[in-house]
């Protein structure tokens, strides 16, 4: 009978035993996926900022050129305009000095 009891205790232990190990694999397993896992989250964070910085990096670059391109057109609208004032001036003298002529 003490035979009998002793084996039952030692199935018993083998299979706590057995129980805590594969525990503890899981344990370990679910550890290594969730760490796996918060990599993976930091990773597309990372990209995610990488992203951001090259998006915020063209919008200046467009932004400075349109800013290039308006003051060109300032400039050429100025230009114009003194053109304009010239050629009234020249158009004024030249009617003027027909009239004196006549």
């Amino acid at each position: 009978m003490r035979h009998i009891v002793e084996e039952k205790e030692e199935k018993i232990s083998a299979s706590l035993q057995k129980y805590e190990e594969d525990k503890k694999q899981r344990e370990e397993e679910w550890k290594e996926k969730y760490e796996k896992m918060q990599e993976e989250m930091e990773e597309v964070k990372q990209m995610d900022e990488e992203k951001r910085k090259v998006r915020e990096t063209e919008i200046d670059s467009v932004l400075e050129e349109k800013e290039t391109m308006i003051n060109e057109l300032k400039q050429k609208n100025e230009e114009s305009e003194r053109n304009l004032v010239c050629l009234e001036e020249s158009y004024e003298n030249f009617r003027l000095e027909r009239e004196w002529k006549d």
